[in-house]
C-alpha cells in the first residue's frame, strides 16, 4: 500500500484524473420530474433542457426523465409560460410549477435602432408575433398583419397569388407621394417584403406614431414596419420541418346570366332594336312576331350582314325559351341546337397550394446560428396563373471574445409568376370571362373565336379568355439577394458600438408571347397577328451605417443614449424594354426576336436615376423609479430627390410616460384588481421622399429633329421642392386588471401632413402642363384600442384579442385657391366623368356622382316632377330629354336640369372608417385551435366592371349581370325599378352611384385547429398535425365584384395610386384555401 501511494503521489497529473473522474461518476444522476401549471395541471411538450447539453419534453402526464450532474442547470420552458431554470442538487424527484407568461410589460419591443421593454415604452408600437403566421400558407407575409394590429390596415386588393396587399397606418397621409410604410428587415430598411418568407419571421412591429417613426427621418410618415427574422438560440441542434398542402376555390362567383337567360335578354333586346328602327323608317304594321325574312326587308338590311344580327333572333335560341317567348315570335324550329356556357366555372378552378420550410438553428456561449430553406407553390384559382417562391436564410452572431461580436445575414430569394396581370383589371381575361358569351355554335364550345373557329354571329368580339389564358405566354421571373453583415464593439459594460452595412439586388425579367391561334385574326395563318416582348431591370441598394449606444442605470435613474449616422444609394441599375410586333415567320420561337426581321415596337435602355439619402441621428431616454420615462429623438436627413434649396429636413419627436400605478398614492387605493396604469403622450414630425427621382429637376428625352437624333426638354424642374412633412400627436392610456388577465390599451391620435407633393398647372407659354410642388393639407384623427383577456386557465385555456380602429381623414387644403381635383374612372377634370375628388372638408378620394334613386318608370312620373320644378320637361346635362327607362337621379337644386355642376354629391370615401380584428385561442391537453375574424365598416366600393356589362346603351352581344333579367323595357313592364332600359342613351355612360355598393364586410379569415402527439422519444421532440382554412367565410353586400377589397381600375396618376380609389374594373377573385400539414421538430 505505501509503495502505491508513493507512485500516486509522483504523479499529480494522474492522481487529479482519478479525482475527477470519481467525483463525475458519483455526481452524475437521473432525474425524474413532472411540470405543472398554476392549477395543477399537467403540461404536455414542455422543454427540459440540461445547461450542458442533452434535454428531453414532458409527456401526456407530464412527466420527464433526464440525466445530469449535480450543479447543473435545467431550463424549463413552454409557450406562455414563464421560464424556469433549476439547479441540480441532492433532490431525485422534482416537481416544477410554471407560471403564466401575462406580464406583458417586461415584454421586449424592437423599435428603431434598438429595443425597449413595454414597460418603457413611451410611443404608439405594435406587435405580432410568430404564432399569427404560423400554420397559414401566405404567399405574402403583409397578409399575416390582417386584423393583428389597431391602426393598421390591410387591403388584400387582388386575390392573384404573390400580388401586392395595401398597408395604411393610421390613414393615408399622402395623394401624390407613396402612402405605403417602410419596411425595415433585421435592421435594413427597404420598401417591400414580397421576396421574405413568412416563415422565417420571428416578430413584427409596426410604429405608429411620429415619436416612433421620426428617428427614420424623411421615410417614417406612414409608419415603419420592423421586421426580425428567427436567430439560433444557445443550445443543441434543432431541426425542424413545417410543411402543408392542400386546395384552393373561388370564394365567390358572380351573378351573371346563364345561356338561356342571356338568350331570352338578347331576344328583347333584338325586338327592342327592331320595333325601334321600323319607327325611325317609318315602317308600320311592324311586330316581334316578324320572322327574320321579314324583318330584314322591312329594315332594307342585307341577310348575312354585322348589323342584321341586331335586329334578328337565331331560331335555335327558341327551344331554350318559356313558352310564352315562343308563341310570340315566329321561327324554324328544326335548326338544330347550341352549346350553353358558363365561363366562370370553366376559367376558375380548384387549385393546388404547397409550403414546406425546413431549418436548422443552434448555438453555443460563442456562435448562434441558424439556416432555413422554403418552397412554397400556389397555383392559381384562374387557370394559367401561378405562383412559386425558392427561399434560403442564413443567420449567424459569433462572440469573438468579450469585447467583439460579428454577424451576417444573407437571404437569396428566386420568384416566378405566370399570368401575372392577365386576370386582373380592365381589359383583361377576368374581364373577358365576366364579359363574354355564354352561348356559341355546336362543338365550338370555350373555343370561341379563336383557332379554328369563327365567332358566334350574335356574339360580341371576345375571343376565349379560357383559351387565351391557357396559351399566351407571361412570365415573370424575380430574383432578389439581401445580405447585410455587423461589427459590435463593447468596451465597458452598457457602451456599444456596431458597424454595419447591407446590400439589396434585384433582378427582374418578364417575357411574354401572344400566339396568332388566340387571335380572332387567326385565319392569316401562324405568325401573322403574333407579337412579343421581353422586359429586364436590375437594381441595387446599399447601405452604410454606424450606432453608438449608452445604458446606465443608477439609482433609481435609466438613461438610454442612441447616436449613429447613415448612408444609403437606391435604385442604382438599369432597365431594358423591347416589344416586337406583328407579323411573325411563325410560332416556333417565343422567347428570340430579331429586330431587323419582325417590326419593332419599342427598343429601350433607361439607366436609371440613383437616389442618395444621408442620414445623421440620434435618441435620449430617461427612467426615474419606473414610472416616469422621457424620450426625444432627432434625425437629419439630406435625400437627392428635392431641390437644391430644400435637400436637408429636420424630423425631432418627444414623448412621455406616467406609470401611474407604481405612485404611493396609487398602492394606497388598494385596488388589487387594477394591475397596472400608465399614461402616455407624444409627438413628433416625419417626412415623405417616395418621389419620382427626378422630381425636382429639369429632365431631358431624346427625339428626332429633321431625321437627326437630339435631345428636348421633358419636365421642369423646381430648385425649392421639399419634403412632405406629417406632425403627429398621439395620447394613450395603458390598462391591465386581475394581474394582467385583461390588457387594455387605448390611443387617440392626431396626423397633419402639409406641404404635400403634387403635380400642379403651370402656365402653358412654358411648354409644360404641370411640375412638382409642395401644396396642401390632409389631416387624419382616430382611435385605436387594444384588447387581450386571458379567460379561462386550466386544463382548457381560452385567450382572447380584440383591436379596433377608427379614422376619420379629411383634405385640410389645397393649394391658394383649394381648386378640387378629380380622379378615379375616366380622367380628370370638372366637365369629365370623373368618380372621385379632392376637396377641402371632404375624405382624400372622396366618391363624388349622380346618386341614382331609381328609375323613371313612365312619362306621367316625369311630367309631374317637371311641374314640382317649375319647367316643361326635364334635361340632362343640358341638352338631352330625359325619358320613361332612363335612370333617375338626386335632382340636388330641384330644378328640372341635372348638371355636373349642381347635381354631384358626396357618397362616401373609399378606405373604411372602423376596421375590427378578433381572435380567439383556445387549448386543451393536446389540442388547439385558433379563430382569427376581420371586419370594416363605413367604406364604399365603385364596381366599375359595370362599365362593360352593367349600363344603358351597352348592348347585348356580351353578357350581364342577371339583374338585367329585371330591366325596365316599357311603361307597362317597368322591372325592378332599378334597372333601366337597355337602348336608353340619356344616361348610358354617365359614372354613378348604381355601381357603387357599402364595403362592409364580415369575415372568419382563419381557422387553424391542431394536434400535438404526445411523444417518449429522443429525437423526435415536437410532433403536430393541423387544418388551416383561409377566408373561410365572408359576408358583404358587394355585388359587382368578388371582393369589397379590391382595387385595380385608377390610372397610376391618381391621388394615392392606382388602388387608392376604390375603383374595381373585375378585379382577380379571392381564394378560399383549405390546407392540412405537420410540424416536425428534432
Amino acid at each position: 500500500m505505501p509503495k502505491i501511494m508513493n507512485e500516486v503521489t509522483k504523479r499529480p497529473l494522474l492522481t487529479l484524473f482519478l479525482c475527477l473522474l470519481c467525483t463525475m461518476s458519483f455526481a452524475q444522476k437521473t432525474i425524474h420530474g413532472k411540470v405543472v401549471d398554476g392549477s395543477g395541471e399537467a403540461i404536455i411538450g414542455a422543454s427540459v433542457v440540461n445547461s450542458t447539453g442533452g434535454g428531453t419534453v414532458t409527456d401526456l402526464d407530464g412527466n420527464f426523465t433526464v440525466t445530469a450532474n449535480t450543479g447543473n442547470s435545467l431550463k424549463i420552458s413552454y409557450v406562455g409560460f414563464v421560464t424556469q431554470l433549476i439547479k441540480v442538487g441532492n433532490q431525485d424527484n422534482l416537481k416544477i410549477t410554471l407560471k403564466e407568461d401575462n406580464q406583458s410589460l417586461n415584454e421586449v419591443v424592437v423599435i428603431g435602432y434598438g429595443s425597449v421593454k413595454r414597460r418603457d415604452l413611451t410611443s404608439a408600437v405594435a406587435k405580432m408575433d410568430d404564432k399569427a403566421i404560423a400554420d397559414r400558407p401566405l404567399a405574402r407575409a403583409e397578409q399575416a398583419l390582417q386584423g393583428q394590429l389597431a391602426g393598421v390596415q390591410v387591403r388584400t386588393v387582388s386575390g392573384e397569388p404573390g400580388s401586392d396587399v395595401q398597408i395604411r397606418v393610421r390613414g393615408a397621409a399622402s395623394v401624390n407621394a407613396s402612402s405605403d410604410p417602410l419596411y425595415v428587415v433585421d435592421g435594413v430598411p427597404m420598401t417591400t417584403i414580397n421576396s421574405l418568407n413568412p416563415a422565417d419571421i420571428q416578430s413584427i412591429e409596426v410604429l405608429k406614431d411620429a415619436a416612433s417613426a421620426a428617428i427614420y427621418g424623411s421615410r417614417g410618415s406612414n409608419g415603419v414596419v420592423i421586421v426580425t427574422t428567427k436567430r439560433g438560440k444557445n443550445g443543441k441542434p434543432t431541426v425542424t420541418f413545417n410543411g402543408s398542402v392542400g386546395f384552393q376555390t373561388p370564394e365567390k362567383k358572380l351573378d351573371l346570366m346563364s345561356g338561356k337567360e342571356w338568350m331570352e335578354f338578347r331576344t328583347k333586346w333584338n325586338d327592342a332594336n327592331y320595333l325601334s328602327r321600323c319607327q325611325t323608317l317609318g315602317v308600320t304594321g311592324a311586330s316581334i312576331k316578324d320572322d327574320s325574312a321579314t324583318r330584314l326587308a322591312n329594315i332594307r338590311i342585307a341577310s348575312g350582314s354585322k348589323d342584321s344580327y341586331l335586329y334578328t333572333n337565331d331560331d335555335r335560341w327558341f327551344q331554350y325559351l318559356s313558352k310564352d317567348m315562343q308563341d310570340s315570335h315566329t321561327y324554324n324550329s328544326n335548326v338544330g341546337t347550341l352549346d350553353l356556357l358558363n365561363w366562370q366555372d370553366k376559367c376558375f378552378r380548384s387549385a393546388s397550394v404547397q409550403d414546406y420550410n425546413i431549418g436548422v438553428s443552434g448555438g453555443t456561449d460563442n456562435v448562434n446560428y441558424l439556416v432555413s430553406g422554403g418552397y412554397m407553390k400556389q397555383d392559381g384559382i384562374v387557370v394559367g396563373t401561378d405562383y412559386q417562391r425558392f427561399t434560403f436564410r442564413a443567420n449567424i452572431d459569433a462572440k469573438i471574445n468579450k469585447y467583439v461580436s460579428v454577424g451576417a445575414n444573407l437571404a437569396p430569394t428566386y420568384i416566378t409568376n405566370d399570368g401575372s396581370g392577365n386576370a386582373n383589371g380592365k381589359d383583361s381575361e377576368l374581364h373577358h370571362i365576366l364579359a363574354s358569351t355564354p352561348v356559341s355554335e355546336p362543338g365550338v364550345g370555350y373555343m370561341a373565336n379563336v383557332e379554328p373557329n369563327q365567332k358566334y354571329n350574335w356574339a360580341g368580339t371576345t375571343s376565349s379568355p379560357w383559351y387565351i389564358l391557357n396559351t399566351n405566354i407571361n412570365k415573370h421571373k424575380n430574383a432578389r439577394l439581401i445580405g447585410n453583415a455587423y461589427l459590435r464593439f463593447t468596451p465597458m459594460d452598457g457602451l456599444r458600438f456596431e458597424f454595419s452595412g447591407a446590400v439589396n439586388y434585384y433582378d427582374t425579367d418578364i417575357s411574354t408571347y401572344n400566339f396568332t391561334s388566340t387571335s380572332s385574326n387567326w385565319a392569316g395563318g401562324e405568325g401573322s397577328q403574333s407579337s412579343g416582348s421581353h422586359v429586364t431591370g436590375r437594381y441595387l441598394n446599399t447601405l452604410l451605417q454606424a450606432l453608438a449606444n449608452y445604458d446606465h442605470t443608477f439609482g433609481k435613474h435609466g438613461v438610454s443614449l442612441m447616436a449613429g449616422t447613415s448612408k444609403e444609394g437606391s435604385n442604382t441599375g438599369f432597365e431594358t424594354n423591347q416589344t416586337f410586333n406583328k407579323p411573325f415567320p411563325n410560332d416556333a420561337v417565343t422567347g428570340s426576336f430579331d429586330g431587323s426581321k419582325v417590326a419593332v415596337g419599342k427598343d429601350l435602355v433607361t439607366e436609371l436615376t440613383p437616389k442618395n439619402l444621408v442620414s445623421v441621428f440620434g435618441r435620449a431616454q430617461y427612467n426615474y423609479d419606473e414610472r416616469y420615462i422621457v424620450l426625444a429623438s432627432l434625425r437629419w436627413d439630406g435625400c437627392s430627390v428635392f431641390g437644391g434649396n430644400n435637400k436637408w429636413g429636420c424630423f425631432p419627436a418627444f414623448s412621455g410616460g406616467w406609470v401611474v400605478s407604481e405612485e404611493k398614492f396609487w398602492k394606497k387605493l388598494d385596488m388589487p384588481w387594477w394591475s397596472s396604469f400608465k399614461l402616455r403622450a407624444s409627438y413628433g414630425v416625419t417626412g415623405n421622399n417616395e418621389i419620382s427621382n427626378t422630381a425636382a429637376y429639369a429632365t431631358l428625352t431624346g427625339s428626332l429633329y429633321g431625321g437627326a437624333s437630339g435631345y428636348n426638354a421633358n419636365s421642369l424642374g423646381n430648385s425649392d421642392l421639399s419634403w412632405e412633412k406629417t406632425h403627429s400627436t398621439d395620447l394613450a392610456a395603458d390598462f391591465s386588471f386581475f394581474n394582467n388577465t385583461i390588457q387594455l390599451s387605448v390611443d387617440y391620435y392626431t396626423k397633419t401632413t402639409k406641404d404635400l407633393l403634387y403635380q400642379v398647372p403651370v402656365a402653358g407659354a412654358s411648354g409644360f402642363t404641370t411640375t412638382w410642388d409642395n401644396i396642401g393639407e390632409i389631416d387624419n384623427k382616430g382611435i385605436d384600442i387594444e384588447l387581450t383577456t386571458h379567460n379561462l386557465r386550466g386544463a382548457f385555456k381560452w385567450d382572447t384579442s380584440f383591436n379596433m380602429s377608427y379614422n376619420h381623414n379629411e383634405v385640410g387644403s389645397l393649394g391658394v385657391d383649394n381648386t378640387p381635383i378629380y380622379s378615379g374612372f375616366n380622367g380628370a377634370g370638372d366637365g369629365s366623368n370623373a368618380s372621385n375628388i379632392l376637396a377641402v372638408g371632404h375624405p382624400v378620394n372622396a366618391f363624388y356622382m349622380y346618386k341614382a334613386i331609381g328609375v323613371w318608370k313612365t312619362q306621367a312620373e316625369i311630367d309631374d316632377y317637371a311641374r314640382q320644378c317649375g319647367v316643361s320637361k326635364l334635361i340632362f346635362q343640358g341638352t338631352q330629354t330625359i325619358k320613361p327607362g332612363d335612370i333617375r337621379y338626386l335632382d340636388a337644386n330641384h330644378d328640372g336640369n341635372y348638371t355636373l355642376a349642381d347635381d354631384r354629391v358626396y357618397l362616401g370615401q373609399p378606405t373604411p372608417k372602423i376596421t375590427y380584428g378578433l381572435t380567439n385561442s383556445f387549448q386543451w391537453k393536446g389540442f388547439d385551435a385558433q379563430l382569427l375574424i376581420t371586419a370594416q365598416t363605413g367604406g364604399k366600393i365603385l364596381g366599375t366592371i359595370g362599365r362593360a356589362i352593367d349600363r344603358p346603351s351597352m348592348g347585348a352581344l356580351s353578357n350581364m349581370f342577371s339583374w338585367w333579367k329585371n330591366a325596365w323595357w316599357s311603361e307597362s313592364d317597368q322591372g325592378n325599378g332599378k334597372t333601366p332600359y337597355i337602348l336608353s342613351t340619356t344616361t348610358g355612360g354617365t359614372v354613378d352611384s348604381r355601381w357603387l355598393y357599402s364595403s362592409d364586410y364580415l369575415s372568419v379569415k382563419n381557422l387553424t385547429l391542431g394536434y400535438t402527439v404526445p411523444l417518449k422519444s429522443k429525437w423526435i421532440s415536437n410532433l403536430r398535425f393541423y387544418a388551416s382554412f383561409e377566408n373561410l367565410l365572408r359576408f358583404d353586400h358587394y355585388k359587382e365584384g368578388y371582393s369589397p377589397e379590391a382595387a385595380n381600375a385608377s390610372k397610376s396618376s391618381a391621388p394615392g395610386g392606382a388602388t387608392a380609389t376604390g375603383l374595381d374594373y373585375g378585379g382577380y377573385p379571392t381564394a378560399r384555401m383549405y390546407t392540412f400539414g405537420i410540424n416536425l421538430t428534432f
